[in-house]
């Protein structure tokens, strides 16, 4: 689930966990209560985005148990698994590739500091 959750972080750069529905319900109802009460504060980019995250949730619970009791049992779980793995490895490789530049910049900013 932390795989999930850094790649939907990563992609939205919006602090929305994707393994959470209440988290993601709860997100959704102040949105919800703000269009109701003032408008003008919805963040419609990030109301879009909760819906898509909810109904993503219950077409992926609908094609897992479908596929699950189907012909491919087991396998798909290692299907959609292998899915979230391979969008994940691009955000893991580029927050590695950062902080290795970032260690590499602190280790030349102390040495000019000590000639």
């Amino acid at each position: 689930m932390g795989i999930q959750n850094a790649t939907v972080t990563r992609l939205s750069d919006y602090d929305i966990r994707a393994t959470h529905m209440t988290g993601i319900i709860t997100d959704l109802g102040i949105e919800i209560g703000k269009w109701l009460f003032d408008p003008e504060k919805l963040n419609r980019i990030k109301f879009r985005l909760l819906i898509l995250v909810i109904t993503s949730f219950f077409i992926g619970g609908i094609f897992g148990a479908y596929a699950f009791n189907g012909s491919m049992g087991t396998s798909a779980l290692f299907l959609l698994g292998g899915i979230l793995v391979s969008l994940s490895i691009f955000p893991i490789y580029k927050d590695v590739h950062i902080r290795f530049r970032y260690i590499e910049i602190s280790r030349d900013r102390r040495r000019r500091k000590r000639s």
